[in-house]
């Protein structure tokens, strides 16, 4: 077990130790603190994790680390960080709490704006079916080595203190893999979630602009998602057109591994055959982007294994998508497509690649913005939408405490050549979408994807996107 002596060793800032006894664990919410616990104050958006030690060490905590000096606590020991960086301090206490696990197995870490779950997910079946048993922590699923479950995590990179765990229970399973989608607030100087981590590869997605709310602008993203590149030891896979390529050759520029997308042959509604070399290959997935998603994870898979790509790419004909992804309901004469599509790239991938294979169907689109999110990006997802969709439902999508018929205005100010309704209840837009549809129409239901909850004033209610698409839908036959 981890000492606070052995912490304050790896730790900057003033030390004060009374007991050096045992970490038995490591918190960030006085809540959670058991005796034995290691409380790491945060300073939180909304509350200062200072105001909380109190709480911590009435709960058990024997160890605080705060980010400003404070009065020492007698009943408490304590290491004071008075350099602040309570963030970077929590993640590295996490890794050496459990034994540096990312030293013990191949991490791989996938970022990107867009498909960074998919191209996860691809990734971890793709080396389990080579024979390198593998974990995985995505947005919407993780395996710890115990088996594949719904991800109980709110954020798409847990905590460091979860992603650390997941990683030695991952090990101790036998896993010889581990795949993590690394979003760009982990990789952040400010959250350093991912902080401890060693990585053996690294996957760069589509990058295109999101997160501005938080990041502040285009190049502060951009470094984030570049700090995988600065984590990783080995391979970093990118395709030729990124725009994060030039930026990438600088940072690891003996280690950049530059690939394209390979041809496309044929598709049908079933799935696409494409050219690799002089041989042919099948992907179950009619998409494009999700060949380029797939073609990424294979290229990974061989340089983890060793295998020759070939050999990866006869493997894709056997990938499923996440739930929530693309996720296709026939149901009354009508398709419905439940996709996390939440970005204006996003969007116009989807509903083009959906058109090539409905050319003459009427699209209905239903999807809203997150609220307290990037603003700039609502006029955008309305234009993209535009292209394709008859008509456009604008309904909620986590508004949290921002109004959600301001948030449908302001995506409605892009929506050009489309009919269009806000309805601000997702049931009751979901219901209409279904009211008005036709037989053949295909109605797209984005940014939710498998997400159980819809978060409007501050209050969390249960969603289930597909029962209620399927139950409007049913109730016309």
């Amino acid at each position: 077990m981890l000492t606070p002596t052995e912490l304050a060793g790896h730790l900057s800032g003033r030390a004060i130790i009374r007991k050096n006894l045992p970490i038995r664990d490591i918190q960030h919410d006085s809540r959670s603190c058991t005796p034995g616990s290691a409380y790491f104050a945060f300073p939180g958006l909304h509350h200062d994790g200072c105001s909380f030690i109190g709480d911590a060490i009435n709960r058990g905590a024997s160890l605080i680390v705060s980010p400003q000096a404070a009065d020492a606590d007698p009943r408490a020991d304590h290491i004071i960080l008075e350099s602040g960086q309570i963030r970077q301090a929590y993640a590295l206490a996490s890794s050496l709490f459990y034994g540096n696990p990312s030293a013990d197995t191949a991490v791989a870490g996938v970022t990107g704006t867009d498909g960074k779950t998919s191209t996860s997910y691809y990734l971890y079946q793709l080396l389990n079916g080579l024979g390198l048993r593998s974990a995985l922590s995505t947005t919407v699923l993780v395996d710890d080595g115990r088996g594949l479950i719904r991800s109980p995590f709110h954020n798409t990179t847990p905590e460091a203190w979860d992603v650390q765990g997941m990683i030695r229970r991952s090990v101790e399973s036998g896993c010889a893999g581990f795949v993590l989608e690394a979003s760009s607030h982990a990789l952040s100087t400010d959250y350093s979630r991912l902080l401890g981590t060693s990585f053996r590869l690294a996957i760069f997605t589509r990058i295109t602009s999101e997160h501005l709310d938080f990041h502040k602008s285009w190049d502060a993203y951009a470094q984030s998602k570049l700090n995988l590149a600065r984590m990783c030891s080995g391979p970093v896979v990118v395709y030729r057109d990124s725009p994060l390529l030039e930026s990438l050759s600088r940072t690891v520029p003996s280690r950049l591994v530059v690939i394209d997308r390979p041809e496309i042959t044929g598709t049908d509604r079933e799935g696409l055959t494409f050219r690799y070399g002089h041989a042919q290959y099948r992907l179950p997935f009619p998409y494009p982007f999700a060949l380029e998603n797939a073609f990424a994870a294979a290229a990974a898979a061989a340089l983890i294994t060793g295998n020759d790509m070939d050999a990866v790419l006869e493997r894709l004909r056997d990938l499923s998508n996440p739930p929530g992804r693309q996720e296709v309901l026939c149901i009354a004469g009508r398709t419905a497509v439940i996709d996390f599509a939440h970005t204006p790239d996003a969007i116009s991938r989807l509903l083009s690649s959906f058109r090539s294979l409905y050319p003459d169907s009427r699209f209905i689109t239903v999807f809203g913005a997150s609220g307290e999110r990037d603003r700039t990006k609502r006029p955008l997802m309305g234009r993209a939408a535009s292209d394709e969709s008859s008509l456009i439902v604008l309904t909620e999508d986590d508004s949290r405490d921002e109004d959600t018929q301001d948030i449908c205005r302001q995506i409605a100010t892009g929506i050009t050549g489309a009919d269009h309704l806000i309805i601000t209840r997702r049931m009751a837009a979901v219901t209409e979408a279904a009211r008005v549809s036709r037989p053949g129409d295909v109605i797209f239901l984005l940014g939710i994807g498998v997400q159980d909850t819809l978060t409007r004033q501050g209050k969390a209610e249960k969603w289930d996107e597909r029962a209620a698409i399927t139950a409007a839908l049913e109730d016309l036959s």
